[in-house]
């Protein structure tokens, strides 16, 4: 079952709502027209009690003042594009620079924006957004993002057209939490990734994808996301912990377990995920008052790689109106057992 009410007003007057989809057991998900965000999830821990695994604010006032993404649908070009633009066919496309001197998270246009929405089925709901010609991009897009929940499983379907060939990269910026509060570092990670991708100081990639072996950016076999993430390595420190890119292997998932017993499986058909653990959350205040504080929370952002469109592989991520974007991402919640 799907309800709707308001969940904040915009300055200008426009309504926000929020979409709850209801399942058995007190399981449900928020979702937000604000940004087509993912406000709350809540699902049993080992011993069946439900809790939230989503953090992020209880007042629309916290979402329209976060400068983090919390939850938020990530558009039209997720994640860091350098160099002050890209080129596509003949043409230079010049985007602003809006943090540490690159283009991040699309400038925040699809995030901070009011979806329209429709109830698009018992479970689902369905958000759209158009974006006219900004931020340097060429097209104008006209995107969907369809959220979907049983109780045990999260789909999120996105759909993109747009009128002449543009570069598209979107994702969810959920920070996760399987506990429900407090610090991620002891969440177990296990991720099928032969491969991830090198940073330079401003957090663009560095060089070609590296082999994870021997490093602290193997989670080949289930760790503890905080096992390695203060050893002496350059690449930990340049994003002061995890901020960086895994290239999935074929048909390959990615699972987190906790001390709730809770557990995340993610699959997905981008080529890749950012793992971001949370190293620059500032301490606001969250829901129940509690701080959102750093590595409160983790964030496994299905996408493209950083920078795709300045890279040998550009042309994987330029859609047009002969070739629209789609792409499905699923969190499988259950327990240990």
């Amino acid at each position: 079952m799907v309800t709707k009410k308001v969940f904040g007003i915009l300055p200008d007057g426009r309504f926000v709502h929020l979409l709850k989809i209801e399942a058995q057991g007190g399981r449900y998900a928020n979702i937000l027209t604000y940004g087509a965000a993912l406000q709350a999830l809540v699902v049993p821990d080992k011993n069946g009690v439900p809790g939230d695994v989503v953090l992020g604010f209880d007042t629309f006032e916290g979402y329209l003042n976060d400068k983090d993404f919390h939850g938020r649908t990530v558009g039209r070009y997720a994640n860091r594009i350098g160099g002050g633009g890209f080129m596509l066919g003949d043409a230079f496309y010049r985007v602003p620079e809006n943090v540490n001197a690159v283009f991040l998270h699309g400038g925040g246009e699809f995030s901070g924006a009011i979806w329209d929405f429709e109830i698009s089925g018992e479970q689902s709901v369905t958000l759209s957004y158009t974006s006219p010609v900004s931020y340097g991009f060429p097209g104008r897009v006209r995107a969907q993002v369809t959220y979907t929940f049983d109780g045990s499983e999260l789909n999120i379907d996105y759909f993109a057209k747009t009128d002449e060939p543009t570069v598209l990269n979107f994702t969810n910026h959920t920070y996760w939490t399987l506990n429900t509060y407090g610090e991620i570092l002891r969440h177990i990670l296990q991720a099928d990734a032969d491969f991830y991708q090198p940073i330079d100081p401003r957090l663009l990639p560095d060089g070609e994808p590296c082999a994870v072996d021997g490093t602290p950016f193997d989670f080949r076999e289930a760790t503890g996301l905080g096992e390695r993430i203060r050893e002496r390595n350059t690449q930990l420190r340049l994003a002061d912990g995890y901020d960086h890119h895994f290239c999935l292997n074929s048909g390959g998932k990615v699972q987190v377990s906790s001390l709730s017993g809770r557990t995340l499986t993610m699959t997905t058909d981008m080529p890749g995920f950012q793992l971001y653990t949370g190293n620059f959350l500032s301490g606001k205040i969250g829901k129940r008052g509690r701080s959102l504080a750093r590595r409160c929370g983790f964030c496994l952002e299905t996408q493209f790689p950083p920078d795709t469109p300045n890279s040998a592989r550009a042309a994987d991520c330029v859609f047009s109106p002969n070739r629209p974007y789609r792409s499905r991402t699923t969190y499988r919640f259950g327990v240990v057992e």
